[in-house]
């Protein structure tokens, strides 16, 4: 059950298949896992960085925070946002992310996401924010043993869902 790149793989060429249709007015980013960092910096030789993304091989749950790409100005307009997130365990496992960012209308946010994702296989984590101005936004997981995360694709301009 390790060789999870051929899913992660389809998966971005579907991405990028999604997301090449759209209109001209969109801006895309795409975040590999390898600028994430434990929360805790104590607990981030729990984790490992590979080719496929950031991984917890360890028996230790360990919470990781990853920083999320947008376009420098913040402007009025939907933005969808995905983490790409992976089990290469040996069973299933529940996975958390939360996404969070700074809504100039209201303040600081957040939007929780929990997904069981089966050994071997790969997921998606979204969150759509509809005509929102925002800033700093990040996405924190809590990841398992056997939980790994790829990258976390931000989508700022006209609906896609």
């Amino acid at each position: 059950m390790r060789n999870l790149s051929p899913l992660l793989v389809a998966l971005a060429t579907l991405f990028t298949g999604l997301f090449s249709t759209q209109s001209s007015a969109q801006i895309s980013f795409d975040t590999h896992a390898s600028s994430c960092e434990a929360v805790r910096p104590a607990n981030g030789h729990y984790l490992v960085h590979k080719h496929e993304g950031l991984e917890n091989p360890s028996t230790r749950t360990t919470w990781i925070s990853c920083p999320v790409t947008t376009e420098s100005i913040p402007i009025a307009s939907d933005h969808y946002f995905i983490a790409l997130v992976y089990n290469f365990g040996s069973g299933p496992l529940k996975l958390t992310c939360i996404f969070r960012y700074v809504d100039l209308d209201t303040g600081f946010r957040t939007i929780n996401r929990t997904k069981t994702i089966s050994s071997g296989s790969a997921d998606l984590l979204e969150w759509e924010l509809s005509s929102r101005v925002i800033a700093s936004p990040n996405v924190n997981c809590k990841l398992p043993q056997g939980a790994g995360i790829a990258s976390i694709l931000s989508v700022s301009g006209l609906g896609l869902f």
